[in-house]
């Protein structure tokens, strides 16, 4: 029994350690396998993750997008801008996303923190296993830079216009003009506007400024908008401008550019400086061509034998003519004349006068824009009364030079039509051929007596329109008047030859020539014809009439007569 135990006890003892042996075995080839499995995982890498190809991407503030791309792994993706960008995952915005590998959609949020003119790049960024990339650059554009012009003409109000656009005022009589121009910038960044070329800027007081430069934001109404007048420079007024505006940062870059367009002076007008020439002095030399400054209570002979004249015309093109009045008629002088014109084509004019040894004279110094050169004709710068057409005013100047005392001919014509009637010399009428004024009647000046012969068809023709038969003695002095208030102080004597002549017929005339007026004597209608309800018909008269001119009250009582006018009627 004793043996039975210890063979019992010793077998238990074999089994338990077999049992030991047989775990230890287990545990150690596992152990073996585990160790075989880790050396293998050692060994062979990881397969490298692959990135989408970078993309670039503008989204607008305020504005959202989605994006995708495909993930070769579980990924992560991350954005470094995020103060203006993220994304959305669902109504939540978040600076990273993560998820598994597949096909992948985000949306990406741009917002406007921080916006100003320039643009900004966002990165997003993922990450796949332990690399990390940029897959997507993201451009937020800056905003837009915002320029308005705003412009009035005169007293107008301000208007938001495309451009500045200067016009004249050209009336029907007087010179042309031009309303001030005025304009403002609105924008939405500081701004500047140097002078454009060939123009001038000046403010509120007219104190010209060098360029003006405005606050974002400020409108015509705000506190401190810049209200600024544009003005052409008087140098280049005369032509066509087309300039630019342009408003640019204060740096002076991002230029924005608005035309200005000036249209240059008036095509049908000229400006002549100085503007006194123009008025009823004109222009007047000496007889020994020098410059006489002449007004209403002066008259200064200079020392200058030469005048300065400025003109201005449409893109300075233009032509220069002199012109005479020859028995009211236009003619052109040529270069050979007395009145010399120097013209350097660019608005400079100098004249001068040559020595006189004839009687006073006059011209007209006539300035033309090239639109009116083309239909204008000589002949019609004189206008029917003897005087220079007011089509031309303000295109000419009257310029005078005194002559030596020239006291013969006569002025005549028909009173209302102003038709002229032709004195001629007393020695080439031919009725008088072989007759002196002194032997035809006593006390006549045989030295400057004239004739006008009339007939039934003038009569008819000019006093239908109850006019008279006008004359007056050239040379007289200044302010002289043949018909006194009283028949002792008329200076002229009327001595009938034949026909039917009655002084009771005989007042006061005042004739207008190109050099100012004249006075002296009328034959009214009544002389000639008869004046009815039936109409108008000829008294018949014929024959002939001696009229004496006297300078002063002791020439007539000394039958010194200083001009002879014989009126014959056929």
């Amino acid at each position: 029994m004793i043996f039975l135990r210890k063979y019992m006890y010793l077998n238990d003892l074999i089994v338990k350690d077999m049992k030991t042996l047989f775990i230890k075995g287990l545990a150690f080839a596992a152990a073996v396998a585990a160790m075989a499995s880790c050396t293998k995982d050692a060994t062979e890498e990881e397969p490298a993750p692959v990135f989408p190809q970078l993309q670039s991407v503008t989204i607008q503030a305020g504005d959202q997008q989605s994006l995708n791309f495909t993930a070769d792994k579980d990924w992560k993706l991350s954005i470094d801008k995020t103060t203006w960008c993220t994304f959305l995952d669902g109504e939540v915005e978040t600076a990273q996303l993560s998820g598994l590998k597949g096909e992948v959609t985000v949306t990406v949020l741009v917002k406007d923190n921080g916006l100003d003119f320039n643009s900004d790049v966002a990165k997003l960024d993922l990450t796949l296993g332990n690399k990390t990339e940029t897959i997507f650059e993201i451009t937020r554009p800056g905003k837009a830079r915002e320029v308005k012009l705003y412009a009035a003409v005169g007293d107008g109000e301000l208007t938001e216009v495309e451009k500045l656009e200067f016009k004249w005022n050209v009336p029907e009589w007087g010179d042309p003009y031009m309303d001030q121009m005025k304009f403002a910038v609105v924008a939405n960044y500081d701004w500047t506007v140097a002078t454009p070329e060939k123009f001038t800027f000046s403010d509120k007081s007219w104190n010209e400024i060098p360029g003006v430069t405005g606050k974002a934001g400020v409108g015509p109404e705000g506190e401190g908008f810049n209200l600024t007048y544009i003005n052409v420079n008087n140098d280049a007024d005369a032509y066509e401008i087309n300039g630019k505006l342009v408003v640019t940062d204060t740096e002076g870059k991002n230029p924005v550019e608005f035309d200005i367009v000036y249209p240059g002076y008036p095509e049908t007008k000229v400006a002549i400086e100085p503007a006194s020439l123009l008025g009823m002095f004109g222009m007047n030399f000496s007889i020994d061509g020098f410059v006489i400054n002449k007004g209403f209570d002066q008259e200064e002979v200079t020392t200058d034998k030469e005048v300065n004249v400025s003109v201005k015309a449409k893109n300075m093109e233009y032509s220069v003519y002199k012109i005479a009045n020859n028995d009211g008629k236009a003619v052109e002088l040529g270069a050979d004349s007395w009145l010399k014109i120097s013209d350097d084509k660019k608005g400079g004019l100098k004249v001068s006068a040559t020595q006189n040894t004839t009687g006073d004279r006059e011209a007209y110094i006539l300035v033309l824009p090239k639109a009116l050169v083309k239909d204008f004709k000589i002949e019609n710068f004189i206008d029917q009364y003897g005087y220079a057409n007011y089509d031309y005013d303000g295109m000419f100047i009257k310029v005078t030079q005194k002559g030596v005392t020239v006291t013969k001919d006569f002025k005549a014509l028909w009173g209302r039509t102003y038709a002229d009637i032709k004195a001629v010399e007393f020695s080439k009428y031919p009725d008088f051929k072989d007759m002196t004024p002194s032997g035809l009647e006593y006390g006549s000046c045989d030295d400057n007596a004239y004739v006008i012969e009339i007939t039934e068809n003038d009569i008819i023709a000019h006093e239908q329109s109850s006019g008279a038969l006008q004359f007056a003695p050239l040379g007289f002095p200044d302010g002289y008047y043949a018909f006194g208030g009283t028949a002792d102080s008329h200076l002229y004597r009327m001595t009938p030859q034949s026909g039917d002549w009655n002084e009771k017929y005989i007042h006061d005339a005042t004739l207008y020539t190109s050099k100012g007026s004249i006075h002296g004597l009328q034959i009214d209608p009544e002389q000639f014809v008869n004046t009815t309800e039936a109409g108008v018909t000829s008294k018949g008269l014929n024959g002939m009439v001696v009229f004496q001119f006297y300078k002063t009250a002791e020439d007539k009582q000394s039958y010194k007569s200083s001009a002879t006018l014989v009126i014959v009627k056929k």
